[in-house]
């Protein structure tokens, strides 16, 4: 594992317990549904399982074997905890941190892998390397015929990355800002053909990660909890989240806030936080 690798997932130990607090518990599930869905028997991961809340719909389908993996010793535990409160009887759990790269070729029939393409790596130049090595690694532990089912940030054709949150603002804290921005892929049904993937699709969602009742009210943003729920704040260093806080405080002080955040959630248009991309493998 890279240091690069190794910093990510000491990262996600970090909030594993928190991760859940101000999430939605299944960003995008109405247009994620229809597309989780899998011939019974099937071999199943959920790569970068988190939390594991994403594995009770895959359940549903009737898999043979779920592996349950994710760098973040934390996140797998979580996951553990979640599953031990299920009935899985007739389903060979596996829960591994071992990641795609450690994988054998042509070993399961659907991937699922829920926000972790644009978290591969703390060097934002080498993000799309990351990126298609990465989607590469999955198509080769697919089987022929498999199908994989990735969510991830993105930034919208017709604009920014940040353009979708409104605490993202490149005047206030530019230099995270242009980190996530280079984090987070701009075509990414042109990197899953790169990958070798075959009809594949984007179905944007208009859901958001972070709990929508929670997204815009500007005091969340001093709770670490709230800030573990979205991968943005991984860039932000001490001293940009000061001068992110001491910016909110001042608005709030000034009777501004409330119009600040409407006029840099404007910018959102109603668009959610979700790509869903799906790639099949060559049977």
């Amino acid at each position: 594992m890279s240091e690069s690798t190794t910093d990510t997932r000491d990262q996600y130990d970090n909030k594993a317990k928190h991760y859940d607090t101000y999430r939605t518990p299944s960003p995008g599930i109405a247009t994620l549904n229809p597309h989780m869905t899998f011939p019974p028997g099937s071999a199943v991961c959920d790569l970068g399982c988190g939390t594991g809340v994403f594995i009770p719909k895959l359940l549903e389908s009737k898999p043979s074997a779920v592996e349950a993996n994710d760098p973040s010793e934390g996140m797998v535990k979580q996951t553990e905890e979640r599953m031990n409160k299920l009935d899985t009887t007739g389903v060979t759990m596996t829960y591994t941190t071992d990641f795609v790269q450690a994988m054998g070729d042509e070993k399961f029939d659907f991937i699922f892998c829920g926000q972790v393409l644009q978290n591969l790596t703390r060097e934002p130049e080498k993000a799309a390397a990351a990126r298609l090595d990465f989607l590469q690694n999955c198509h080769r532990v697919l089987k022929p015929g498999g199908k994989a089912v990735i969510t991830t940030r993105y930034a919208p054709p017709d604009g920014r990355w940040s353009d979708l949150y409104w605490y993202a603002d490149p005047e206030i804290i530019p230099r995270a800002v242009e980190k996530m921005e280079t984090m987070v892929p701009r075509d990414p049904l042109s990197e899953l053909a790169q990958a070798g993937f075959i009809n594949c699709e984007n179905c944007t969602d208009n859901d958001t990660v972070v709990n929508i009742d929670a997204f815009c009210h500007a005091e969340n943003v001093a709770n670490p909890a709230f800030r573990a729920a979205d991968s943005f704040w991984q860039w932000v260093d001490e001293a940009d989240l000061k001068t992110r806080l001491d910016s909110i405080e001042k608005m709030t002080a000034d009777g501004s806030i409330e119009e600040y955040v409407k006029a840099r959630d404007s910018k959102r248009a109603g668009r959610g936080h979700v790509a869903i991309l799906i790639g099949h493998k060559a049977a």
